[in-house]
Parts: C-alpha cells; structure tokens; sequence
C-alpha cells in the first residue's frame, strides 16, 4: 500500500506510557513502571523495525544519509521502490540517565549500536 502510493520514508514511533498515566483498559504491551522497563521495551520496538527491514527485501531501516540515498534513488530509476523506516521516539522514558543520553538516543532515533556512536 506505501509502495503504490508513492511513499518513500515513514516514521516509526518508539512509544512506551508510565503506568501512573494509564486509565481505563488496556493491554499493557506497552507500559512501565520504571526506567528499565521503559528503556527494554522501546528496545523491543525498535527490534521489530529493525526485523521488519531484515526480512522484506524492499524496507530499509534509516540509519544514515546513504540509507536515504538508495531510497531516493529507488524513485528515479525501474527498481523496486524502497519504503524507509526513521525510528522516533516519543517522549524521552526510554532514556534511563542524562549521562548516557547521547547513545541512547543515537540508538533509538538512529537504530545504530551505542559502539558506533562517536565520543
């Protein structure tokens, strides 16, 4: 359906809610009670992306400008189309401590390693 509309970059959202926020039903897939749950369970979603680009050939999780390239370029010329995938993450919860913000965000905005994070 992205692919025959035209849509060449989506976001994926990393969204995890604190349980003192959470009213009414719900399923909890997606809900903490501390830093550390927070931190997995963005984790866990990020993953899913990062799978869903392993196992469709024509997805691609946005990790850097030469991602973005391919995708570009898979418009202007007869290959298949590529769909980009940007991680986002809502809010900050998954960020356990301000020491380690730069990884953690480089990993979940980027989906890189915390090792491929410059210093």
């Amino acid at each position: 359906e992205l692919r025959r509309a035209g849509v060449g970059l989506v976001l994926g959202s990393l969204f995890v809610a604190p349980i003192s926020r959470v009213t009414g039903e719900h399923d909890g897939r997606f809900i903490y009670e501390n830093s550390v749950q927070a931190h997995a369970l963005a984790m866990e979603q990020l993953d899913y992306y990062r799978r869903l680009a392993d196992e469709v050939d024509y997805i691609r999780l946005v990790t850097d400008r030469s991602t973005i390239d391919e995708i570009v370029d898979s418009f202007s010329s007869e290959t298949e189309r590529l769909v980009g995938i940007v991680p986002m993450m809502e809010g900050a919860d998954a960020i356990r401590e301000p020491a380690v913000t730069k990884g953690v965000v480089c990993q979940v905005k980027m989906g890189i390693d915390n090792d491929h994070v410059s210093q």
